[in-house]
């Protein structure tokens, strides 16, 4: 989800490009996929036996009621269906076969490599995230398809920030700014978050904002995914593998290009089509 490495890095790396706020009597767009996957991980819910929905329930609960409690005006987005036709279909199969196999790592109770534990959302954790909204009113919405556009629109409709994990929000020209849940401190009061500007994350980076859907693209995104785009990735100056290291060769990259949008994109994709031929042309 969102630009590989993108989220992790404002996060360790260059967390100065965001600006520390307290969230109060404002509207607020959330990313519902996301606050629900987040929420259940975080708490440490065992999804191997029956997915502790009661236990989740009561902590959705606890989260709107704590935007409640400082005028924060929440509404939810949730993705719907993925059409056949969608670009991001083969990505769709390739996260729904990986699903498939840490369900089989967990039901043998396998150790993972890294000494992560495998996590698994329940089937139904989903379904008692929107009950929640149900019961106590919360207003919220499912996109035809996946949310995301539908989320950055009603922000700027609105003017109000993004709540989400989806780094995309970084790149969307979103008005009013992007919060990352990981940085939104809800269990206490004041309520303490860190919001991010696409402009400020395109000023560091020293590139106009428009390149920065192109940087996304080429960085890897659901669209351009990492396995096609290795081998570009392998081509760029630097051998540590650090995601800064790879950020900045790829800037430097887009900073070589033209001044235009349009002859930017076609400048870089023939850098690229060298090393991936067959992957973004």
């Amino acid at each position: 989800m969102g630009v590989r490495g993108l989220t992790s890095y404002l996060k360790e790396s260059a967390p100065f490009l965001g600006r520390q706020i307290e969230l109060r009597d404002t509207k607020l767009i959330i990313d519902g996929d996301n606050l629900c996957n987040y929420l259940y991980k975080e708490n440490g819910f065992d999804c191997r036996c029956g997915g502790q929905y009661e236990e989740f329930y009561m902590k959705v609960l606890l989260f709107f009621d704590a935007l409640k409690s400082k005028g924060v005006e929440s509404f939810v987005v949730l993705d719907g269906a993925y059409d056949k036709s969608d670009k991001k279909l083969e990505t769709q199969k390739k996260r729904a076969q990986e699903r498939i196999e840490t369900a089989d790592r967990l039901f043998k109770d396998e150790p993972s490599p890294n000494g992560d534990e495998y996590f698994l959302l329940p089937l139904l954790a989903k379904f008692v995230f929107a009950q929640v909204l149900r019961d106590h009113l919360i207003r919220f919405a499912v996109s035809d398809c996946e949310a995301d556009a539908e989320i950055a629109y009603l922000a700027n409709y609105f003017q109000c920030p993004v709540l989400s994990n989806d780094s995309d929000f970084c790149i969307f020209d979103v008005i009013r700014g992007f919060i990352p849940i990981s940085s939104f401190k809800w269990h206490s009061l004041p309520l303490k978050a860190r919001i991010f500007h696409r402009a400020k994350l395109a000023e560091y980076f020293g590139i106009r904002t428009e390149l920065l859907a192109l940087f996304a693209s080429l960085v890897g995104n659901d669209y351009a995914t990492l396995a096609l785009l290795r081998p570009f990735h392998q081509s760029l100056p630097g051998k540590s593998g650090k995601t800064e290291e790879k950020f900045r060769a790829i800037i430097n990259l887009i900073l070589q290009a033209p001044a235009s949008e349009e002859e930017a994109v076609e400048f870089v994709l023939q850098h690229v089509s060298k090393d991936c031929p067959y992957s973004l042309m």
